[in-house]
């Protein structure tokens, strides 16, 4: 750790849920779920190279930067909180489904010669 700290559980939860919530706004939370489930088992040897390349440069984004990339980098460090991340993006998927499928139980009333097709 760059700049010694640790997360509680708490910042940690805070974090997951931020991430997850960030990548399905972006809309990449299908690609991301495909390179999480490959990377879970992965997961500390992919933080610990991530950390390599990235910590010398950490210092030079600012300490806010910095710190925040230290936090993300603790994060995909633990296995169980790619599981999270995993979890969150579903539950966001699935709430988008659900409520996608209700929208198109309501049917909008035709209008015009319109109303006698029947697709």
């Amino acid at each position: 750790m760059f700049w010694g700290f640790d997360l509680s559980p708490e910042e940690e939860e805070k974090l997951v849920k931020e991430i997850a919530e960030k990548m399905y706004n972006y809309g990449v939370d299908v690609p991301a779920l495909l390179v999480f489930e490959t990377m879970k088992p992965f997961s500390n040897l992919s933080s610990q190279l991530g950390r390599f390349a990235l910590s010398p440069f950490l210092p030079l984004l600012g300490d806010d930067l910095g710190f925040a990339g230290e936090k993300w980098l603790q994060i995909f460090e633990k296995e169980e909180n790619v599981e999270k991340i995993i979890k969150h993006l579903e539950e966001l998927s699935d709430k988008d489904n659900k409520d996608k499928s209700e929208n198109k139980k309501v049917k909008k009333e035709k209008k015009g010669w319109r109303r006698f097709i029947p697709f």
